[in-house]
């Protein structure tokens, strides 16, 4: 069916129950008329005939499939025949009531221009015929008696014109409302069977409203439709999905309907399967839960999957760093022995000079396994709250001479902070720092140190005028071993991310070849 045929049918409705009413009514006249008069059977059999061939006729308007203009003006045209037709055998002036019931049909099914049309039209013949059969007319018959029916029939034609208009532009929007609901319902419906995850959506009474065939697969359940569990309750549910080896009180999305808590990628471990899942409660209009939403997977296979490459990873890394610290230790090593081989051969004594070189060799060797060590700890260190400022002014006495040794210019702005450190991770932080500084100026620079508090976090900014990282290298800065320094070792930043990380804060860095670097760490305000 389409849409108009939908949204006119209730009228199509009062058009088949008025014609009926109007038969009825013509019968029972053209009865009772027999009643009184003689008349012979072929004309009683014709007109009989005629009553059948509107009950016919009125039932067919009832049929969707004709609505054509004509074929309601063919129906009026036999309705206003038969009200004729009756005045002229029966005389009965009563019957020009009965002209209301076409014009009740015409003002449903035609505009107003019609219906006046045709109200007026009525009203004229109306007073023709009262003229040309004046002798039937009742004695106190006059020409306003007929004025005053037209007036009537005009009226009551526009108020069921304009009453039908109304009903039918309700009918046709609940109609589209309706059918718009019945699309997103449909859409709906379709979009949660379709969704790759599990959802299930249960209302105050812990009952299913919907869920998908993919919670079905989920659980087991085979040879059953979503629809078979709707107004189930969750727990018949539950009870397949767990095995019944759970405590159904502890379900997340009970939680979620009863006290309102939402729950994001909230994982939970049922019957050696890790669930992650997302629980969430529906609020109406007023802001009460009406209803709870869970949309949950199996991530099991996944986590298996990321364990393994996490545990490669490790061994990958372990791997790099062994090289890179065997690697890094044979070069003073092979110094070392050469030395001693060459004083074995000799017999000479050591000088001075060379036991030095030996000595900052081993030295260079204890610093590789000492930043080797700090990246492995996971010691938590204790934090107490520490004017920064003072913590930073200790270490800017060895930083100036080691500047100055340099030929670069230390320029610091440190207001004083109290935050919660550890103080001697936070030198060591600033050492690792201002010392890449001044080895990045090999030609002398400035060197910029700033401490100061911005809306609730403490940001700490070393900046120095050297040469710059490269965006290659910028991109891998942290990664073990890493480092475009001659003799480093390239654990030092990797030192101080982790006792960054230690402390909750972020650290950033900034550069560009040939203009110099930034390194901005930013402290959370924290001070107990």
């Amino acid at each position: 069916m389409n849409n108009i045929y939908k949204g006119e049918t209730s009228l199509n409705n009062y058009i088949f129950i008025v014609q009926i009413l109007f038969s009825l009514i013509v019968m029972v006249i053209f009865f009772k008329y027999l009643g009184i008069q003689i008349y012979n059977i072929c004309h009683a059999f014709i007109v009989s005939l005629f009553f059948v061939l509107l009950l016919v006729t009125s039932y067919s308007s009832f049929n969707p499939e004709r609505k054509s203009f004509f074929y309601y003006f063919f129906i009026l045209f036999l309705d206003f025949f038969c009200i004729i037709f009756l005045f002229l055998n029966t005389g009965y002036f009563e019957l020009r009531l009965l002209y209301l019931i076409p014009l009740i049909i015409s003002a449903i099914k035609f505009n107003f221009k019609i219906n006046i049309a045709l109200s007026v039209s009525v009203g004229i013949i109306n007073l023709i015929m009262d003229v040309l059969f004046i002798e039937k007319m009742p004695l106190d018959y006059t020409i306003e008696t007929d004025l005053m029916f037209i007036t009537m029939y005009v009226l009551i034609s526009l108020l069921v014109g304009y009453f039908v208009k109304i009903e039918r532009d309700i009918s046709k929007n609940l109609f589209e409302i309706k059918e718009h609901l019945k699309k997103q319902s449909s859409l709906l419906e379709k979009l949660i069977n379709e969704f790759p995850l599990c959802i299930v959506v249960i209302d105050k009474d812990e009952r299913i409203v919907h869920i998908n065939q993919v919670a079905l697969d989920f659980a087991g359940i085979q040879g059953r439709s979503p629809k078979e569990f709707i107004g189930l309750y969750c727990k018949d549910y539950t009870d397949i999905l767990f095995n019944n080896n759970y405590n159904y009180q502890d379900l997340l999305i009970l939680d979620a309907l009863h006290n309102g808590k939402s729950y994001f990628k909230e994982r939970t471990i049922r019957n050696n399967m890790i669930i992650e899942g997302i629980y969430q409660p529906i609020y109406d209009a007023e802001d009460n839960i009406t209803y709870a939403m869970g949309i949950f997977y199996d991530i099991t296979s996944e986590e298996v999957f990321n364990e393994k490459l996490r545990n490669l990873d490790r061994m990958n890394l372990v791997g790099q760093m062994g090289a890179s610290i065997a690697h890094e230790i044979k070069n003073p090593l092979t110094t070392i022995k050469g030395f001693l081989q060459l004083a074995e051969k000799t017999g000479e004594k050591l000088s001075e000079a060379k036991l030095r070189l030996l000595i900052s060799e081993i030295d260079r060797c204890n610093a590789i396994i000492s930043d080797f060590l700090s990246i492995s700890k996971k010691t938590d260190a204790k934090q107490v709250v520490c004017n920064l400022k003072e913590v930073l002014e200790q270490q800017i006495i060895l930083i100036e001479k080691e500047a100055m040794l340099a030929n670069v210019q230390l320029h610091a702005e440190i207001d004083d902070i109290f935050l919660k450190v550890n103080a001697n991770e936070i030198k060591q932080l600033f050492l690792n720092l201002t010392h890449n500084a001044i080895e990045a100026m090999p030609n002398g620079g400035n060197l910029y140190v700033r401490l100061k508090e911005l809306e609730n976090k403490v940001i700490l900014e070393v900046e120095d005028e050297g040469k710059g990282i490269p965006e290659a290298i910028l991109r891998k800065i942290g990664t073990p071993f890493l480092t475009t320094k001659k003799h480093g070792t390239g654990l030092g930043i990797s030192v101080c991310q982790q006792i960054v990380e230690k402390h909750g804060a972020e650290m950033k860095f900034t550069s560009k070849v040939g203009s110099g670097t930034k390194v901005t760490v930013i402290f959370p305000k924290k001070i107990l």
